[in-house]
């Protein structure tokens, strides 16, 4: 384990696109300070996705703070549920309409509609996205419920992506996913002044 790692926002991103071998392992009290691990949540500050949103739509969101810019690197969302279906959401049907996946620009107008507005309907649309790996676990070891693990590296697509103060990373449930025992998603990068 290296005594000391110099963070340069070289090495950081090196680190999160999974380029850098010679980090290795380090100490908790080494970890930058802007990174950032952070659950989507609703204006409520929920951060359980596995909601109705089938009559109201509900927005689950990262926003840039004022003053600040943030280097989006990886999304990443993971559904637990029984009997995942390889042609479904977790262990439901493919839904209707599907998850939209977009940044907002601080006035809450669209800057980009990832999903390109048809949405996410079965967890294997995540692929659509470049750089995603989806990892069903159907093994049920130990009575474990199945799970899907979904983990979209921007960087793979050649860069982060980078939001400005006040934008917002979305993702809009239009369907009901209540029935699913969990459902998070959670946004990782770099986050520095403006």
């Amino acid at each position: 384990m290296p005594a000391s790692v110099e963070w340069t926002a070289e090495k950081i991103r090196a680190l999160l696109a999974g380029e850098d071998p010679d980090v290795g392992f380090f100490e908790l009290t080494q970890i930058p300070t802007n990174f950032v691990f952070k659950l989507l949540r609703t204006s409520a500050d929920s951060d359980d996705m596995a909601v109705n949103g089938s009559v109201t739509p509900v927005a689950f969101r990262y926003t840039v703070q004022v003053g600040r810019v943030f280097e989006l690197w990886r999304i990443t969302w993971h559904i637990i549920d029984g009997g995942i279906r390889a042609d479904g959401f977790g262990g439901l049907t493919a839904r209707a309409n599907g998850l939209l996946l977009r940044i907002l620009k601080s006035d809450e107008s669209v800057e980009l509609d990832v999903t390109d507005g048809e949405g996410l309907k079965r967890h294997a649309d995540f692929t659509n996205l470049a750089g995603v790996d989806v990892i069903p676990d159907t093994s049920g070891v130990g009575g474990a419920e199945d799970n899907v693990s979904v983990r979209w590296t921007i960087a793979r697509a050649g860069r982060a992506m980078l939001l400005t103060e006040g934008q917002h990373i979305e993702l809009v449930v239009r369907d009901d996913l209540s029935d699913l025992t969990v459902f998070h998603g959670m946004v990782q990068g770099i986050l520095r002044n403006a």
